[in-house]
């Protein structure tokens, strides 16, 4: 069965899924295609398989491109990763056309415009792609599974298969030392650490996850939040820091592997304080690490990784009294000791056995 996936960038996570998912599906011939080499400044190592083409130049160069590989050889079955631009599009409307299986894989949760005329371009586009019996829906979480529902595909042909990282990447350092251990490799002997890892941008809230740390540091001297990350926020928020008197925060920036996941083994608790989040592999990899994480309730993940007062707690977006409540509780209440669970029934195994069973029933 020959099945071509196709990325939107290349990032460190797709390549792991590739190595543990569909590169040990001996039965199954996969090809890749990236529609971009980076969007999101996403930095990775890990070097892409032979069988992997990244599209370049303008639209109508990559449309090209696409089609000369789409006449290489014949699939029996297309993933297309995300839906919304002109180069997917086209990729799904071949296979309308073709009547080729294909399956529309997202991260993204039910969101409904609350402008009109979005909401009904929204509508249309999205009916007209997830209809027929030859599209299905991948959907990375539970959340994710409502997109697909709510705009009419068939239930048949949804799916969940979860969005997740390489644990065994993040699991071997969390077992190597414990937290104390990487505090004082990284600087941070005998301090509490508030974590966040990601963009420095307005839907990701951070300016509210500083005003919590301002009022949990009056309370606890030797609570310390590290910001890891870039953005056009950034001087921005290093200016709230100084008008708003909040000491021991800390900026640097985006870590690769495996120094990576050494930064969430020290953290007492990450914080994902979004106004908005498709999902947040962040919060997969800092469970993976043993570290609690709180999180908005506009974050994707939730629903599916978060478990309240076992591996962290959700709160309402924008509610700042009870993020400082969360992160006061996690603090006081922060082990490296616990296994979250998330190993066992979110992780790269379950997706394989999923995927491998979806794809021999379209065969059949």
């Amino acid at each position: 069965m020959n099945v071509l996936i196709l990325f939107v960038e290349v990032t460190s996570y797709n390549i792991a899924r590739i190595r543990n998912v569909y590169e040990k599906c001996e039965a199954i011939s996969c090809d890749y295609v990236y529609c971009t080499e980076s969007i999101s400044g996403h930095r990775t190592n890990d070097k892409l398989p032979f069988n992997a083409k990244v599209l370049s130049g303008s639209i109508m160069c990559k449309l090209k491109q696409l089609i000369s590989i789409l006449l290489h050889k014949k699939y029996d079955f297309i993933e297309i990763n995300g839906y919304s631009d002109a180069i997917r599009f086209f990729l799904i409307q071949y296979a309308k056309c073709k009547k080729i299986p294909y399956a529309i894989e997202t991260d993204t949760q039910l969101h409904i415009p609350d402008n009109y005329i979005k909401r009904i371009i929204k509508n249309i586009y999205l009916k007209y792609i997830f209809h027929g019996k030859y599209a299905y829906g991948f959907a990375g979480g539970t959340r994710q599974k409502k997109l697909f529902e709510y705009y009419g595909m068939r239930r048949n042909n949804i799916y969940i298969l979860p969005m997740t990282v390489d644990l065994d990447q993040f699991l071997s350092i969390a077992r190597q030392h414990d937290k104390n251990f990487y505090k004082e490799k990284h600087g941070f002997k005998d301090k509490r650490v508030v974590l966040y890892i990601g963009r420095f941008e307005d839907v990701k809230n951070i300016s509210l996850l500083l005003s919590a740390i301002s009022g949990i540091s009056q309370k606890y001297s030797d609570v310390c939040c590290l910001l890891i990350g870039k953005g056009t926020l950034k001087s921005k928020l290093e200016e709230q820091c100084k008008e708003c008197h909040i000491e021991n925060v800390y900026f640097q920036d985006y870590k690769l592997m495996p120094e990576l996941a050494e930064y969430y083994c020290l953290a007492d608790v990450f914080v994902l304080p979004s106004k908005f989040e498709p999902w947040g592999l962040v919060v997969n990899e800092a469970l993976a690490c043993y570290t609690p994480v709180i999180a908005s309730d506009k974050v994707g993940a939730v629903d599916d990784l978060i478990q309240k007062d076992i591996n962290g707690d959700v709160f309402e977006s924008g509610n700042i009294q009870q993020l400082e409540q969360k992160l006061e509780y996690w603090l006081n209440n922060s082990s490296n000791e616990k296994d979250f669970g998330i190993n066992e029934r979110w992780n790269h195994k379950v997706y394989r056995e999923r995927w491998i069973r979806i794809l021999q029933g379209v065969q059949e």
